[in-house]
């Protein structure tokens, strides 16, 4: 009993932690992160070039497989209008927890593990509120223009964004405190990984609900 409360006090005393820091707009924190870094650090040039053949790489993928599922996206009308507000919010959000991650890990006592699942269960939250308003806004768009269902947007919107903050963030938080741990500064190159794979898996999610909604 006590290996399993252990952790869970350490985990309650490290949100209170982060908590605690001053509630900056996570795009602000990332900006602010990189400007410094460009001042104190010695940027690795490795570590950027690395970054953007992946996301040119990555890219290409990602232009195939919205070929391949242009037609199960189309079964829903009006998911075209919401596809890029969702695919650029999940990569937003995304992005702007690794800089949180990474800027907490630096500034705060916290375990990393403990900053990396205050980030998540944050972000999903986060998402759940983003997804609501685009499909909300999308669907509205989506009813007056194309006579589409703002039900069913609405629902993909969320289901989307939920869906892609479950499977991509986890993720893209471990691979920002393992960058950190291997001194790898996760700014130069968290960032173009992130983006390109949460691309994908947006149009797969969205591919994927479109035809469950039909």
């Amino acid at each position: 009993m006590e290996k399993i409360l252990k952790p869970v006090a350490h985990f309650v005393r490290d949100s209170k932690i982060i908590d605690k820091q001053p509630h900056r707009h996570w795009h602000y924190i990332y900006k602010h992160r990189r400007a410094r870094k460009l001042l104190i650090d010695d940027v690795s040039t490795w570590q950027i070039v690395a970054g953007q053949v992946f996301t040119v790489i990555a890219s290409v993928f990602a232009g195939l497989i919205l070929d391949v599922n242009k037609h199960d996206i189309g079964l829903v009308v009006g998911a075209f209008v919401v596809m890029p507000g969702i695919v650029d919010l999940s990569a937003s959000l995304t992005g702007a927890m690794a800089a949180k991650i990474n800027h907490h890990i630096d500034e705060t006592p916290a375990k990393p593990i403990n900053i990396a699942i205050h980030a998540v269960g944050f972000t999903f939250i986060i998402a759940v509120f983003s997804g609501s308003i685009v499909g909300l806004f999308g669907g509205m768009i989506s009813m007056l223009f194309f006579n589409g269902d703002l039900y069913r947007i609405i629902m993909l919107g969320v289901a989307s964004m939920m869906t892609i903050s479950i499977i991509g963030n986890p993720f893209i938080a471990a691979l920002t405190v393992l960058f950190k741990k291997v001194k790898i500064n996760p700014d130069n190159i968290v960032g173009p990984i992130q983006s390109s794979l949460i691309d994908m898996l947006a149009i797969i999610v969205i591919a994927t609900y479109a035809r469950i909604l039909v």
